[in-house]
């Protein structure tokens, strides 16, 4: 597909998966709000059942939301877990739901049962069961449902296909978080949350596998990132590697192997010619790739400190916005990694990740307050806005609405 194509597309599908355009976390010609409150600005708001941190998407003029709902008593988020692993003990019959929502007005279109079952393995006391955000091309809409099954819809909730994950071994799926990226007629899924990984493309159309690679990259939870040209990045606490997105094979490679081989969960972040790849978690790093290489690479640029857990970075106007799980932001440049400011944005603690439009990066904590604040190299609060709800899923932006997703409700503010 010819990449101006590809970006005509990317602009004209909305918020369509997780990070929006390109998996980029940016909706330049997009104008969300500066302000609101609960007395005004609110466009609507809906109470959805379960516990879910998929994000919202938009396509279309219709939302869709992904949720996971317990059968025998309601599932809670611990808050206490932020420091430590603590599983949940709600590994009973589920069901996953995804709901077609009218934009405008709020209506539900369609509310459609995707699978039943019980989990196979827990939560972690902070996750979900359906951590992962959805994606659609208009036509088809893709979910991976945690270590259950990837499926198919139509757009009208009809279920065309569905996936079996495949876990060997329940005591290794680890409540995955990587969502579905969609690329021309293939669907491309990261199952790094297990030892026996890999990562596989579906037709969209089918549920047909295209290829499959395996993976032995240590517990991953991140989204991968794909150019307009099809180069396929992957995050991980071993190898970063990169895969052609039509057939799975490995273009190239960069070592990023720490002592401890877990939690790498923030997305790669493509920035004009360059990926940028961050995690905490042990000792990771936050560095810069040149696209479009072949072999071993080695980063452009890279920086040890204080590197983000949760939150994926913002590459915005050349500048990378980067929100630390405990509310401070550092502000780089894209081209070599210099650290523009360090700000405390929020004393709450961050698992959203930061999004851009009209000159503004949006920060929610989990407090349910957002912080918008002047994109530059010069930090400048704009305005602190609150929902007063539990937050722990990146928003959404859409024309001039901002979606956002509390524990109990989503919300579109313009």
């Amino acid at each position: 597909m010819p990449t101006l194509y590809f970006l005509i597309l990317t602009l004209a599908s909305g918020w369509a998966s997780f990070r929006g355009p390109n998996g980029s976390g940016v909706a330049d010609s997009a104008k969300p709000p500066l302000s609101w409150s609960e007395s005004r600005n609110i466009r609507w708001k809906l109470d959805l059942p379960g516990l879910a941190h998929a994000s919202p998407i938009v396509h279309g003029g219709r939302v869709y939301a992904l949720t996971a709902v317990s059968q025998q008593g309601a599932s809670k988020i611990d808050l206490s877990a932020s420091e430590k692993v603590v599983f949940a003990s709600d590994a009973v019959p589920h069901v996953w739901r995804m709901l077609a929502i009218e934009e405008k007005s709020g209506k539900i279109l369609w509310d459609r049962v995707l699978h039943e079952a019980t989990p196979r393995g827990a939560r972690h006391a902070k996750g979900s069961y359906a951590n992962a955000t959805p994606a659609t091309n208009g036509k088809y809409i893709v979910a991976a449902l945690g270590s259950e099954v990837v499926v198919g819809l139509d757009r009208d909730g009809k279920l065309l296909w569905k996936h079996d994950l495949g876990v060997s071994n329940p005591k290794d799926a680890l409540d995955p978080s990587s969502s579905p990226v969609i690329f021309e007629n293939l669907v491309v899924v990261q199952c790094d949350f297990r030892k026996d990984g890999y990562i596989a493309a579906y037709e969209l159309a089918t549920g047909k596998q295209a290829w499959r690679v395996a993976r032995t990259e240590g517990y991953s939870w991140s989204t991968p990132a794909i150019t307009p040209q099809g180069e396929l990045v992957a995050n991980s606490p071993k190898w970063i590697r990169a895969y052609d997105a039509r057939t799975g094979r490995e273009k190239w490679r960069v070592d990023n192997s720490v002592k401890q081989p877990y939690d790498r969960i923030p997305v790669p972040v493509i920035a004009g010619n360059r990926v940028i790849i961050s995690g905490g978690g042990g000792n990771g790093q936050f560095f810069a790739v040149r696209l479009g290489g072949e072999g071993e690479l080695k980063p452009e640029w890279s920086v040890t400190r204080s590197i983000p857990y949760m939150p994926s970075p913002v590459e915005y106007k050349g500048l990378v916005y980067a929100i630390n799980d405990n509310g401070i932001l550092r502000v780089y440049r894209a081209t070599d990694g210099s650290l523009v400011y360090e700000q405390r944005v929020s004393s709450a603690r961050v698992s959203a990740s930061p999004v851009a439009a009209a000159g503004r990066v949006y920060i929610v904590d989990e407090d349910g307050d957002t912080y918008v604040v002047r994109a530059g190299e010069t930090y400048e609060l704009l305005a602190k806005n609150s929902i007063g709800e539990l937050c722990m899923s990146t928003p959404a932006i859409s024309g001039s609405t901002l979606l956002l997703r509390s524990s109990a409700r989503l919300w579109a503010i313009r």
